[in-house]
Order: C-alpha cells, then structure tokens, then sequence
C-alpha cells in the first residue's frame, strides 16, 4: 500500500501585508524543496502531494518550512496511488 500526504496551506488575509510577506516567501521556499527532493510535488500554488513510502524526509523538509513562519495548513493522508484524469502534473 502507498501513502502519501496531501496538504494544503491556509492563505492568510490578503489585507494583512505581513503575513501575505510570510506566506509568499514560504512558498519561494516549498517550490525550492520541491526542485530538490522529487518525493515533493507541488500541485497547486499552495497544495503539495509528499511520498510517504520512500522515508519522511520530504516531510520534515516541508514542515520545518511551514512551522518556522508560522503557516497553518490542512492535511489528508492518502491510502491509494493518485490516479490523474486530465490534469497536468506541474505547476
């Protein structure tokens, strides 16, 4: 069986300037992380699909990111293989 992590961070107030600040260059730094590890998949301008079966380091990687600005997010864990139906892949 292959698990994977869907998670999905929370946008903040786009009236709160600061936290807008925090939240974009959170996300620099996940685009970056997923260019590194390819257990890392960023789907969507704030939703990343990290691989649990091969280790937890694209994980920690992605929480350590989110815990150190402060970013709230949801998450799911996934018990099946994603199957794509007409959608691409990257962003």
């Amino acid at each position: 069986m292959t698990y994977q992590l869907l998670l999905v961070l929370e946008k903040p107030d786009i009236k709160d300037n600061k936290e807008q600040a925090i939240w974009n260059g959170g996300l620099i730094e996940l685009a970056a992380l997923a260019k590194q590890n390819a257990d890392i998949q960023l789907l969507a301008e704030s939703t990343l699909l990290l691989r649990l079966d091969r280790g937890l380091r694209g994980v920690c990687d992605v929480l350590g990111c989110i815990s150190s600005r402060g970013l709230k997010y949801t998450y799911t864990i996934l018990t099946e293989d994603t199957k794509w139906y007409g959608a691409i892949k990257t962003v």
